[in-house]
């Protein structure tokens, strides 16, 4: 058992290498939408739908790659969509001259995304089943984290705004690429044919203690690093504001994540409420801080935000992990993040809206939302709990591109 154990922390750490370099790559981009709206003049509307095509990609990614994985196994699903990040980088440095190659480099990256994180995911729960899941998890945090920040501030300081940000990327997925290829598969052969899709009652749950938390979990973020920016006045050095800007409130999310586990372990459902209560508020004070951004209101969204990213993210997984069995993890892991990642949206939607109405009346109705969803979800996982005792299963590691 010690060797097979030493097996398996190996692999581990081979495949939290591997996800922390995917998502560091998919949120690289964020802080470089001001150099390309510096560029080619894009405006808002352009720039959420640069930033939304992400989730386009990525939702039928999700979608398919975890069935996938949980049919033909992880690795078969997972290494070539791996090896394909590095080409979804290198089309958006194609982007610095050519500006379609964003919106292609962008749907690529948004694909091979939704393959590795439902199907990687899944693997690294499976991997990981005897050990501490705690540390893969903060280093894949600290991915999505470190990306925009170090892009943010390598577009800042560095000649090629458009181009030597995104190196560092190619070198992590160099190094992490023999890794992933050298993993051991965690699903026996011959069994995977035998597993069997969710049932209409596991479909029936999912639809309404699930999916309203998921858009919750980047949505919220997207409000405070995307759609508040661009009501500040011109000021120093912008790209890397908002790098840092997006690694503090990622940051926040990944802190509070130990809080969410905590709150999960006491009564199953408590997490997911509590980040619908802090993407209401957070949403609100986001409404009252674009009316005219003070530094005050800038931190109270970014805390609130990050927070609610954090707390919707452990309690949806959680909530998703109570449902699944080892024939539908990568399946019902896959759901939860095209959910989630509708959430990529709203950017685009924010600006769309905004030619009706103003924006604090659009986050203002985002926040309603946010309180009308936190009481149906707080409902249908109160009707979990008295049939199961209300302790929820471990929530399996939570990934975040």
């Amino acid at each position: 058992m010690r060797a097979a154990e030493m097996d398996d922390s190996r692999d581990e750490r081979r495949l939290t290498l591997a996800l922390f370099a995917v998502a560091w790559g998919a949120n690289q981009f964020t802080p470089l939408l001001l150099v390309y709206r510096q560029r080619f003049g894009f405006g808002p509307a352009v720039l959420g739908a640069l930033w939304g095509c992400y989730a386009v990609g990525l939702v039928p990614g999700l979608l398919l790659g975890g069935a996938a994985s949980d049919a033909r196994g992880r690795r078969p699903v997972v290494v070539p969509f791996f090896f394909l990040s590095l080409v979804a980088t290198c089309v958006l440095i194609a982007g610095a001259l050519w500006s379609p190659a964003l919106a292609v480099g962008r749907l690529v990256a948004g694909v091979v995304s939704g393959v590795v994180f439902g199907a990687g995911s899944a693997w690294l729960v499976e991997l990981s089943a005897a050990l501490h899941t705690r540390r893969a998890a903060l280093a894949v945090t600290a991915g999505f984290c470190l990306g925009p920040l170090a892009a943010g501030l390598v577009a800042d300081a560095l000649p090629w705004p458009a181009v030597v940000p995104y190196l560092p990327h190619l070198v992590l997925m160099a190094a992490a690429l023999p890794g992933v290829r050298a993993a051991r598969e965690t699903l026996r052969p011959g069994t995977h044919a035998r597993r069997l899709p969710p049932s209409p009652d596991v479909r029936r749950r999912f639809h309404r203690g699930v999916a309203p938390v998921a858009p919750f979990v980047f949505g919220t973020v997207a409000v405070a690093f995307v759609v508040l920016p661009t009501r500040f006045p011109p000021l120093p050095h912008p790209v890397a504001l908002v790098g840092l800007m997006t690694g503090v409130t990622l940051g926040t999310g990944a802190a509070i994540q130990s809080l969410g586990r905590r709150l999960e372990a006491a009564r199953a459902g408590r997490a997911a409420v509590a980040g619908l209560a802090f993407a209401t508020v957070g949403l609100a004070v986001a409404a009252w801080t674009s009316r005219g951004p003070t530094l005050v209101g800038v931190l109270l969204s970014m805390g609130l935000l990050g927070s609610a990213y954090g707390l919707c993210l452990v309690g949806g997984l959680s909530a998703a992990g109570r449902l699944a069995d080892a024939g539908t993890r990568g399946t019902l892991v896959g759901w939860f993040y095209a959910w989630a990642y509708v959430g990529f949206a709203a950017p685009f939607v924010v600006a769309w809206l905004t030619r009706f109405i103003d924006m604090p009346r659009v986050l203002l109705a985002g926040s309603a939302l946010a309180a009308l969803s936190g009481v149906s979800v707080a409902r249908e996982l109160a009707r979990w709990n008295t049939s199961s005792g209300g302790r929820a299963a471990a929530p399996p590691a939570a990934v975040r591109p």
